[in-house]
């Protein structure tokens, strides 16, 4: 046996506390009076000579003696007088143990085998033990934290307490009381402490995680609260101060979350995806802000190990965002200040390892551009920067010097583009409407018309233009499953009725913008594929301009689709009062196809009637001779197409 657990030891303590010490080893004088001189002694003694105790309070933690359960098994539910004493000169014992820190590596795996089974079981048995002293539940995992962490100091010995699932129970637990930790010494080793256990491996380990999952409340709420809280308290500004400790910190905060997700989903890779209760009461309790007033502290100093924790940060937030309808997310962080920090880091002496990293090219080129098809991510843009911290930063020297210039600039004069149509639809009328009975010629304002109630896509002038178009345009056999293609409350993609009208506005937009060369293009068309239906296929997926596409109706992806089909027919038997217009949008889950017709006048029909005629006339194949014709055929067209008494709409 190691020297500090010989019962030889307690000569080295003071005569009194000796005394104390020994009677309670003695077999028949064991009393609790005894166990609570030495606990008070263990306050007040310098650590070396707490030390002195050891053998005394390790054989009173003997585990052989910890009671059967059945002892609660009597009338009253409590146990007899022996076993009442025998449990609280135990607890008192436990109790002065975790005041202990200097305990020799040598014992440490002894101690923790005794320590670990008695806490497990006043921890199970907690309530029927009430009328012994007890530790208070805050206090004792707070303690039990800091002498887990001196005991695991010893190698062989930190491997098992991170092996004992009830441990990380413990670990929730003193997480879950660190925010009402008042005293700023006891705070700091706490926080130390879970540091040193939650950055492990074993925290991902199902079982594990089951445990610190309950000990931190149970629920997602009270895990993503302390998250967030514990973010905001490192981070409370955006141009606060880190220090070494609070970045290390950060990075253990992080890695719950990453271990968290990995034992959740079980995927064991260093990127993750964060489940969807986590994930929503995360963004709910502000984990959007929480990291970009991070990432700003991070991005402000030239300590150079702190990158990892940065571009962690950076992580999270891709992970957040990026995920089922994370286009929805992009407004929130925008509103929660991601463009302040991306240009902050793309200032900082970390910049060009986060490009490197992709990290500024995921926004500004694959994430941003297909989102300004989006209304509230607009507005969010539209307000993020004229705000007084983007604009600072944008008008520095430095970030016309920084990595991300050209790269913000290309994407700049694109936004700047969607924000024009933004804010000229923000300032129309309200939308208008075409009567869906093809036969009708009836366009007005969205409250002359009756919705049909089915597939909520269609829009009649009249019941008896309904009653005909369900008879004769054939919208009794799909009328159920309009919502797949058509921009309705109805389709899979649950856009709200401002986000409709603004697609709309803006296919309408690019249409007018287009109008001239489509009309030649769709003549062309006409001529090379007689009888083909032509579709026109607006690309909003890219960076660049949305160029529209003109392609057959036959050759699309949505053939197969007999609602798509009946469309087809409905545009080939309109007598040019529909046409189909198609628009490519990009949500997180993938790519989207979304139908918006093209709904004309009788005087805009009969400009398409003209189209199908010139087409007729001019050869596939023309002569050189007869090119100046054709060109001034096609003049014709347009300037028919841009005559007044031509009204469109989508």
């Amino acid at each position: 046996m190691h020297e500090s657990l010989r019962p030889d030891t307690l000569k080295r303590l003071p005569p009194p506390i000796r005394s104390s010490a020994v009677a309670s080893i003695s077999a028949g004088k064991r009393k609790l009076e005894d166990i609570e001189r030495m606990q008070i002694y263990a306050m007040t003694a310098p650590y070396k000579e707490r030390l002195h105790l050891l053998p005394a309070l390790y054989i009173n933690i003997d585990p052989s003696a910890i009671p059967d359960p059945k002892v609660f098994d009597t009338p009253t539910g409590l146990p007899s007088a022996e076993v009442k004493d025998l449990l609280k000169r135990s607890i008192v014992s436990l109790e002065t143990v975790l005041m202990l820190r200097l305990i020799p590596s040598e014992v440490c795996t002894l101690i923790w085998s005794r320590i670990q089974l008695w806490a497990e079981f006043i921890d199970m048995y907690r309530d029927q033990l009430r009328q012994t002293p007890l530790i208070d539940e805050g206090i004792f995992c707070v303690e039990f934290m800091k002498l887990a962490e001196t005991l695991a100091q010893d190698r062989t010995t930190g491997h098992r307490i991170i092996s004992t699932p009830w441990f990380w129970s413990v670990i929730g637990r003193a997480w879950a009381r660190l925010p009402h930790v008042t005293k700023s010494g006891e705070r700091d080793h706490l926080r130390y402490t879970m540091q040193h256990f939650c950055v492990n491996d074993q925290l991902a380990e199902p079982e594990n995680f089951a445990e610190f999952f309950k000990g931190t409340g149970g629920t997602w709420l009270h895990l993503s609260r302390l998250i967030v809280s514990f973010i905001d308290e490192i981070a409370p500004e955006s141009t606060t101060v880190l220090d070494d400790d609070s970045v290390l910190y950060l990075r253990s905060v992080l890695i719950v979350v990453s271990h968290t997700n990995v034992a959740v989903t079980h995927r064991y890779t260093k990127q993750f995806t964060v489940m969807y209760e986590f994930r929503a009461e995360l963004l709910a309790q502000g984990i959007l802000g929480a990291l970009t007033r991070a990432v700003c502290c991070l991005s402000r100093t030239n300590h150079l190990p702190w990158e990892p924790v940065l571009r962690d940060c950076f992580i999270s937030l891709k992970y957040l965002i990026f995920a089922p309808n994370g286009v929805f997310i992009l407004p929130k962080a925008l509103d929660d200040g991601l463009l302040h920090a991306l240009f902050v880091s793309a200032t900082s002496l970390f910049a060009s390892e986060l490009h490197q990293r992709n990290t500024f090219d995921v926004y500004f080129t694959e994430w941003f551009p297909p989102a300004l098809v989006n209304y509230n991510f607009l507005m969010s843009l539209d307000l993020a920067v004229i705000s007084p911290p983007v604009v600072k930063v944008l008008r520095s020297s430095a970030f016309k010097k920084c990595v991300v210039y050209e790269i913000w600039e290309k994407f700049s004069a694109r936004a700047k583009e969607r924000l024009d149509i933004l804010h000229d639809f923000d300032g129309n009328r309200g939308p208008r409407k075409a009567c869906d009975n093809l036969a009708c010629h009836k366009i007005d304002s969205k409250p002359a018309f009756r919705r049909c109630s089915g597939c909520r896509c269609f829009y009649y002038c009249s019941l008896n233009c309904q009653r005909i178009d369900w008879r004769d345009g054939k919208h009794r056999e799909t009328c159920n499953s309009y919502g797949s293609l058509l921009l309705s409350e109805n389709h899979q993609i649950l856009y709200t009725p401002r986000q409709r009208s603004f697609l709309r506005f803006l296919v309408h937009h690019d249409h007018k913008k287009w109008r001239s060369q489509l009309v030649s293009t769709q003549t062309r068309f006409m001529t090379q594929t007689a009888g083909e239906i032509p579709i026109v296929v607006y690309d909003y997926t890219t960076a660049g301009d949305a160029k529209p596409k003109v392609q057959s109706a036959a050759s699309f992806d949505f053939t197969v689709q007999p609602e798509w089909q009946n469309l087809a027919c409905r545009a080939a038997a309109s007598h040019g009062r529909m046409r189909l217009e198609v628009i490519k949008i990009r949500e997180s889950t993938g790519d989207f196809f979304l139908v918006i017709p093209l709904r004309m006048n009788a005087s805009a029909a009969g400009v398409y009637d003209l189209m199908q005629r010139t087409a007729q006339g001019i050869p596939k194949d023309p002569p050189i001779t007869s090119m100046n014709i054709i060109y001034q055929k096609v003049q014709d067209l347009v300037a028919a197409a841009a005559d007044q008494n031509v009204d469109e709409l989508h």
